[in-house]
């Protein structure tokens, strides 16, 4: 494939300057990631700022269609492909959260056919999870970590990408804007209290999607503890203890969420994923968890105390209580 047209250094919309921008690579940096930015721009299509405003050769449009999204999923493919073959460990790592971005999308889509939204809004929300984790790739191959306090705020920096890159500048301002709100807005504890209701919305699809999904990625953490707790460790970054904070399984049994900043130890960690249920969104979504297991396998590893006994209870009983209701929406959008 010939090389890209070289840019001038003084144009900020160059080639190499929109690249080094969305990727944060000192130009002097040939990486592999870079390439594919730079292969994707050469194969989508040849416009004065390739991958700027012409990655994706998407028609006019005044809705987003299935041809953008499936151009979009395309694109995606070649992206993640640039991150692999630097070291097993990113090799493991970006498998990892290529894998999981496919499984959002999976249960975003079923999620909102579940509520029978329209094919816009599922169009809509299945590109909010495909793009919700776009910045995790470069955030590994950059700190070799997936800890935002560390590294970066990855969701800001996955709606970032999506700009300079400009994988939505033909999708219409008002969809881009609702994807792009959702993408920010996905790992944040609480929701802004004056969002649009679509907005509001395609927020609460993608938290409650991306969640169901960790909890599948961190059955694999569990399994890493059980077969190498030193690995185990290195990933948590907080005591592996069978202690907790007092101040979390008070909020457990009180239904309500915990607060990151809260966590000392690895038992934390798992109190916090059985409190995620109380910020879901959606009845389907906790029956998904429910059903699959999730909420029995993280109950079996809590130890015979009676205050951890009683979170049990109480998560389970939320969860029983919300799906005999019989409604779909658990948050009133």
């Amino acid at each position: 494939m010939p090389p890209l047209p070289a840019a001038k250094p003084a144009n900020p919309h160059s080639v190499s300057n929109i690249v080094n921008r969305a990727c944060s690579i000192p130009d002097a940096q040939d990486t592999p990631h870079r390439r594919c930015v730079k292969r994707s721009a050469k194969h989508l299509g040849q416009r004065a700022i390739t991958c700027y405003t012409g990655s994706l050769n998407f028609p006019e449009s005044c809705a987003l269609n299935d041809s953008q999204l499936t151009e979009l999923k395309n694109w995606f493919d070649g992206y993640v492909k640039g991150f692999y073959g630097i070291d097993k460990v990113i090799d493991a790592n970006i498998e990892l959260k290529d894998q999981h971005t496919r499984n959002t999308c999976v249960e975003i889509c079923h999620i909102a056919r579940a509520m029978d939204l329209s094919h816009n809004d599922c169009l809509i929300a299945e590109t909010v999870g495909l793009l919700h984790d776009l910045g995790r790739f470069e955030q590994f191959r950059q700190y070799r970590t997936f800890l935002d306090a560390v590294s970066l705020n990855h969701a800001c920096y996955s709606a970032r990408l999506a700009e300079q890159m400009s994988l939505l500048a033909e999708v219409p301002a008002d969809e881009r804007d609702i994807i792009l709100s959702a993408i920010r807005l996905h790992n944040v504890q609480a929701l802004p209290q004056d969002l649009s209701p679509q907005m509001l919305l395609h927020a609460r699809l993608i938290r409650d999607a991306d969640k169901i999904d960790i909890y599948r990625v961190f059955h694999h953490y569990y399994e890493l503890f059980r077969t190498d707790p030193e690995s185990f460790k290195a990933n948590l970054d907080l005591p592996l203890t069978s202690e907790f904070t007092p101040s979390i399984l008070e909020a457990l049994v009180n239904r309500r969420t915990i607060d990151y900043s809260q966590l000392r130890t690895s038992m934390d960690v798992t109190l916090l994923h059985l409190a995620w249920v109380y910020d879901i969104n959606f009845v389907p979504s906790l029956r998904r968890i429910r059903d699959r297991g999730h909420l029995a396998e993280l109950s079996a590893s809590l130890s015979e105390h009676p205050g951890l006994r009683a979170a049990r209870a109480a998560v389970f009983a939320y969860v029983d209580e919300k799906i005999a209701s019989g409604g779909v929406i658990v948050a009133e959008c």
